[in-house]
């Protein structure tokens, strides 16, 4: 049966063609070949698509997971779940979006489907870091997706990634280390142009308060994305950047690569759309700029936090206490950063809860 395959990493191509070929399926398709046409072309919509709604494309997903259901269709299945997964972390929704992978890993897996496997636990362990899973629950999802990973190398350096993630947010950084450094030895059969390892070694290298080694990670990934105009993985990347050059008194610089992570952002990039805005808001505040900084950081609050992006929400919020004390206003920033502790503290992210903790005492002295 003939389908147009959708990877995350279409981002920056020209899909004119793809759509015409989903609509001539929707047009000519049975009805199993219809729901697999109107999947495909949900999955191409939440990356290109910004007059679709969350609404309409969780009604195509659990319309098309009907028809699946009930022919046995296994990867229809899949691909039908993923779009539910994928849709609920675009609507910020990150807890129920891990639910929804598991649904689809498990339909990819009975269908044998590599290329769907590895997409759907790139997003399940993406929703796992930034959504409500504390760190010592994550731990055991990302230890269950590394015994299933059946010797594939990209599963492996993603799940292994993750893992690290995780131990290096509750401080164990020498077992997060040896983790990176087995994903290091994986990468070299793959070749270039695998981003998604060299982000965990940034985050890793963050939370060791190392920007240095975090952009120096990052450095390569963003050069070539550059030259092959790619987006949907760009802004992601970008971001994570300008935090890490921001980390190094490079201002102008950091507001460049938030502009960049700008640009590329698309409505699915949560964390990408909350911290562009925070970085900037950093660099007007230390220009004196302090009331547009207020305003920018404030949106991006306003924008993150009736979400269960737990994470983004605690950063953005210390990015918010840095902008009100650099205007001058330290005080206003103390019960920020009780908000920004209990947040960390809820995901199990007790390097960054002793940060946030250090920085209310020095602000409490002023």
């Amino acid at each position: 049966m003939p389908t147009v395959r959708v990877a995350q990493s279409l981002g920056g191509a020209d899909l004119g063609w793809a759509f015409e070929a989903l609509e001539e399926a929707i047009d000519a398709g049975d009805e199993r070949l219809r729901a697999h046409a109107f999947v495909q072309r949900g999955l191409l919509r939440l990356f290109t698509g910004s007059d679709v709604t969350d609404a309409e494309l969780m009604l195509v997903g659990e319309q098309a997971i009907e028809v699946f259901a009930a022919v046995g269709d296994d990867l229809g299945l899949a691909r039908a779940w993923r779009l539910v997964d994928q849709t609920e972390y675009r609507a910020r929704r990150a807890g129920p979006s891990v639910t929804a992978a598991e649904r689809a890993l498990a339909y990819a897996r009975r269908a044998g489907d590599r290329f769907e496997e590895r997409e759907i636990v790139q997003f399940l362990l993406t929703s796992l870091i930034l959504g409500p899973e504390p760190a010592g629950e994550a731990v055991t999802r990302c230890e269950r997706s590394l015994a299933a990973a059946s010797s594939d190398p990209v599963l492996e350096l993603n799940g292994l990634g993750a893992l690290a993630y995780f131990f290096a947010i509750q401080g164990r950084f020498a077992e997060a280390e040896d983790l990176l450094g087995r994903c290091r030895g994986l990468m070299g059969p793959l070749g270039a142009g695998f981003w998604v390892p060299p982000v965990y070694f940034a985050l890793a290298a963050t939370w060791r308060d190392d920007p240095v080694a975090a952009e120096r990670e990052l450095r390569p990934g963003h050069l070539a994305l550059t030259q092959v105009d790619e987006k949907s993985n760009f802004s992601s990347l970008a971001v994570v950047l300008a935090q890490a050059v921001y980390s190094q008194d490079r201002y102008d610089e950091a507001e460049a690569l938030a502009e960049e992570a700008r640009l590329a952002s698309q409505p699915i990039d949560v964390q990408c759309e909350a911290i562009w805005r925070t970085v900037k808001a950093k660099v007007l505040a230390r220009r004196g700029a302090s009331e547009a900084a207020q305003n920018l950081a404030s949106e991006a609050i306003a924008y993150i936090e009736d979400s269960d992006f737990i994470p983004v929400h605690a950063q953005a919020l210390m990015d918010l206490e840095e902008v009100l004390r650099l205007g001058g206003r330290p005080s206003e920033g103390v019960p920020i950063l009780d908000r920004a502790v209990r947040l960390w503290e809820q995901k199990g992210n007790v390097v960054a809860a002793a940060h946030a903790r250090a920085r209310k005492a020095r602000a409490q002295r002023f």
